[in-house]
């Protein structure tokens, strides 16, 4: 009952601000502008390099600016049952075009295409979120930040099967606590939003 209550809150804070939008329109000051990418599956074939390129480019080229970038995961083409070869050549490209091209801070949330799970390599020390969280410099799969009076949870939606051989979309026991504490502790005037590969 509690995650029921906990995810309908969720839920409403999507539909607060669209149900207050009418009556509050004209009073209202733009505090920060997201971008959004998502499933990029980003791979060194069909042209897609340079149609990432100019998708970053109008991406800066927006007016009024946009403050932060949120990549919703799937940011490399495939991990899943790839060889460690394969895997090193979809990150460089991807952080080679991110730094070439891109000047503004981007938040990253894994998604179902970022995890190795190859059956052949369990022992390896990268197998599994290690390798994409080493790349993307992240301390823990979910996390949370502030940036210009908002909050921003990004969830951790993707984990293994039963029988560790395929993944399901969920949070699990310890994240789900950890979001809950995060909902609990926010101050009820601060704008919330939450980022997850898997809709949950």
């Amino acid at each position: 009952m509690e995650r029921r209550s906990a995810l309908k809150n969720i839920g409403g804070l999507f539909l607060a601000p669209s149900l207050l939008s009418a009556t509050v329109e004209k009073s209202r000051k733009r505090v920060l502008r997201v971008a959004h990418l998502t499933d990029i599956h980003l791979k060194n074939e069909l042209g897609a390099p340079g149609k990432f390129v100019k998708c970053l480019h109008h991406m800066q080229q927006q007016n009024p600016k946009v403050d932060c970038v949120l990549n919703g995961g799937d940011i490399v083409f495939d991990m899943n049952k790839e060889n460690l070869a394969t895997i090193d050549a979809q990150w460089k490209l991807s952080h080679d075009i991110m730094k070439a091209e891109c000047n503004m801070p981007v938040r990253y949330c894994l998604g179902n295409h970022d995890i190795w799970w190859n059956e052949d390599d369990k022992g390896q020390a990268l197998y599994g979120k290690r390798y994409s969280m080493d790349q993307l410099q992240l301390a823990k799969p979910y996390y949370s930040f502030t940036q210009n009076g908002w909050k921003f949870i990004v969830l951790d939606s993707v984990h293994l099967d039963i029988d560790d051989t395929w993944y399901i979309g969920k949070l699990g026991d310890e994240q789900f606590n950890w979001l809950q504490n995060e909902l609990a502790t926010t101050d009820a005037s601060t704008p919330v939003l939450v980022v997850s590969h898997i809709p949950i």
